[in-house]
């Protein structure tokens, strides 16, 4: 599932565990969940990983985003 319908099933508490255990803030998490800042593809997979061990729920940052076929980084969307 993406960062928004994640966030949403779990909430904020088990969000801010979910950050601490990727070793990233919760700020920067609501920056990726709201499509303002791109993750990229290692950063990705820690988020992943630690939502994995503490939720058991499938979490892809990079669900929905234009991905840089080069870099393999989210591309950031213009508004």
């Amino acid at each position: 599932m993406n960062a928004k319908e994640f966030w949403g099933q779990v909430g904020p508490e088990v969000m801010r565990e979910v950050c601490a255990e990727a070793g990233s803030s919760y700020g920067y998490f609501k920056l990726l969940a709201n499509g303002h800042r791109g993750a990229s593809k290692e950063f990705a997979e820690r988020f992943a990983e630690a939502a994995m061990r503490l939720t058991g729920l499938d979490l892809d940052l990079r669900a929905g985003r234009e991905i840089c076929p080069c870099c393999g980084q989210a591309i950031q969307q213009s508004k």
